[in-house]
């Protein structure tokens, strides 16, 4: 789950991930760091030669099962190029949307 929330007079996003056990688990943070650090890697490797700082949109995208919404042609050409389909391009909405 993610939710939006207002931190001072910043927005800011908490984000949930609950897993389901069928018995207590001491460690079951570690498995869940586990998780944020193989999105945030496979989001970084996938970036890494076109522009690293959209490692962390990547990553929200990943993270969500959602579509990524850039009109960055570099970002979205290169992703492309690797087989990433999970991405929109401004245009594309706006066609959709009939704007």
């Amino acid at each position: 789950m993610l939710y939006k929330v207002t931190l001072g007079e910043e927005p800011g996003y908490i984000y949930f991930l609950f897993e389901h056990k069928s018995w207590p688990d001491a460690l079951i943070h570690l498995q869940l760091l586990e998780y944020m650090i193989n999105i945030k890697t496979q989001a970084i490797n996938l970036v890494a030669d076109i522009d690293p700082k959209d490692a962390v949109f990547l990553a929200s995208a990943i993270a969500l099962n959602a579509t990524l919404w850039s009109g960055d042609k570099k970002l979205i050409e290169g992703l492309n190029a690797k087989g990433v389909k999970y991405i929109a391009r401004t245009t594309e909405l706006i066609e959709k949307l009939g704007i």
